[in-house]
């Protein structure tokens, strides 16, 4: 794992961080902010080469990942539908529901499945399969008050958040995903 890291992974990040230093003072960028989880590693590479005397915009990090911003990003029964484009591995519809959403099939609408056309919450979903992609929309239209008022409370809390992060008072933000 050492030598993969070493000699795999670490010449791709501190060519992918060279590449936003030169980018980033290119486009007049103020403030870098790196993603949770994702951005982490990146942001401690970048760091490690500014400390050097490379100039570059300042660092930050937040603690939002990019499903956060995903789930905030949609506000509407279409947003809804196109998101069934980002990929994710096959799972049930209990975990996809959870995952994606935050949400129990606890707090769906009680006719969900009968809608859908399946026989529990076990179902495992192939986004791939044009047939289970509809059972998905069938979910999502049938209970798009309850799927977007928890896009909207995850909205209001990022909004909350950057506005602590004085990302917003930055003269040339840019967000890096680390992805």
């Amino acid at each position: 794992a050492y030598n993969l890291g070493y000699s795999g992974c670490a010449p791709i990040i501190y060519s992918f961080v060279k590449w936003l230093i030169e980018q980033s003072n290119k486009d007049g960028v103020t403030d870098l902010y790196f993603l949770a989880r994702d951005g982490k590693i990146v942001k401690d590479v970048y760091d490690k080469v500014i400390s050097s005397g490379v100039k570059g915009p300042k660092s930050h990090y937040l603690l939002a990942s990019r499903r956060c911003f995903n789930t905030a990003s949609l506000f509407n029964e279409e947003d809804l539908f196109s998101s069934l484009n980002l990929a994710f591995s096959e799972m049930n519809i209990t975990d996809f529901l959870k995952n994606r959403f935050d949400i129990s099939i606890n707090s769906l609408k009680k006719d969900t499945l009968k809608i859908m056309g399946i026989d529990n919450y076990n179902y495992k979903i192939n986004i791939k399969r044009k047939s289970d992609r509809n059972k998905l929309k069938k979910l999502m239209s049938h209970n798009k008050e309850l799927i977007l008022g928890y896009c909207k409370s995850e909205r209001t809390a990022l909004i909350q958040y950057l506005n602590g992060s004085n990302i917003f008072n930055a003269t040339k933000p840019y967000i890096v995903t680390g992805k």
